[in-house]
C-alpha cells in the first residue's frame, strides 16, 4: 500500500511497527557480529579486523562501525543490553557508550556497579551520559610502550579509525593467531598418511652405512673385516 494513502492513525501504527522492527533488526545484526568476529569471519575476506569488516562489506561509516562493535561487545557483558535496545530503552549509541565506560573502569564482573551504570545508561541523553560516563585513567595494568611504537600505532589508527592501543594490538594478535592456526591446518592436511617413521631407512641403506663404519673401524684398528 502506497505510504501517502494512509490516514493520520494508520501512518502513526505503522511508523511504530517500523520504528520496533528497526529496533529488533539491529540487536539481530549485533548478533550477527559477535559470530563474525568469534570465527574472524573478517580474516577470510581480506580484512584485518572486524571494524574494516564492517566498512568495506557493510558499509558503515569507521564511527557507526565501533559504535556497533561496542554495543555488540555489550551484549556479551551484560545480555538483559538486548532487550533493552530491542525495545526502545537504550540506544545504540549509549550502550557504546556503557561498554566503553564498563571497560574503562573494569566493573565487568560487578554486577550492582553494572546494573547502575545501566540505569544511567537507560536515562540519559547521549550528550549527558558523554559527561557522566568520562574516560579514567587506568589504575593498574598498564603498558608502557615506546615512542617509536607509538608513532607505528598512530599510522594504523589512521588507516583503521578511531581504535584504542589495546584494541590495535588485540586485532594485530588475532590476525598473527589465525595465520598460525591456518598453518598448522595446512600442515595438517599434507601429512603423509603412511605409518612409516619420516626417519626409517631401508635395509639396502642400513647395509651401506653399517659397512662403511666397519670398512672405517677396520682400518682405525687393522682388524680383520666382515661386510654384512
Amino acid at each position: 500500500m502506497n505510504i501517502q494513502s494512509y490516514n493520520d492513525k494508520i501512518l502513526h501504527s505503522e511508523t511504530i511497527r517500523a520504528s520496533r522492527s528497526e529496533k529488533i533488526a539491529t540487536v539481530n545484526l549485533l548478533k550477527h557480529l559477535q559470530e563474525v568476529s568469534r570465527r574472524k569471519l573478517f580474516v577470510d575476506f581480506g580484512h584485518s579486523t572486524l571494524s574494516k569488516y564492517i566498512v568495506a562489506e557493510l558499509g558503515y561509516s569507521e564511527s557507526e562501525a565501533w559504535t556497533r562493535i561496542q554495543a555488540m561487545r555489550l551484549l556479551k557483558t551484560v545480555p538483559a543490553a538486548a532487550e533493552k535496545i530491542e525495545v526502545g530503552q537504550l540506544s545504540l549509541s549509549n550502550a557504546s557508550l556503557l561498554q566503553g565506560f564498563i571497560q574503562d573502569n573494569g566493573i565487568q564482573k560487578e554486577p550492582a556497579k553494572v546494573v547502575e551504570a545501566l540505569k544511567k545508561a537507560e536515562a540519559l541523553s547521549n550528550r549527558k551520559l558523554k559527561q557522566e560516563f568520562k574516560p579514567q585513567e587506568p589504575k593498574d595494568k598498564k603498558i608502557t610502550i615506546s615512542i617509536k611504537l607509538q608513532e607505528k600505532i598512530k599510522k594504523l589508527q589512521a588507516s583503521w579509525g578511531e581504535m584504542h592501543e589495546v584494541e590495535i594490538l588485540e586485532a594485530l594478535i588475532d590476525e598473527k593467531l589465525r595465520a598460525i592456526e591456518l598453518k598448522v591446518e595446512t600442515t595438517q592436511t599434507t601429512k603423509p598418511s603412511s605409518s612409516i617413521p619420516t626417519r626409517y631407512l631401508p635395509i639396502s641403506v642400513r647395509r651401506e652405512i653399517f659397512g662403511r663404519l666397519l670398512i672405517r673401524k677396520a682400518i682405525n684398528k687393522y682388524e680383520p673385516l666382515v661386510i654384512l
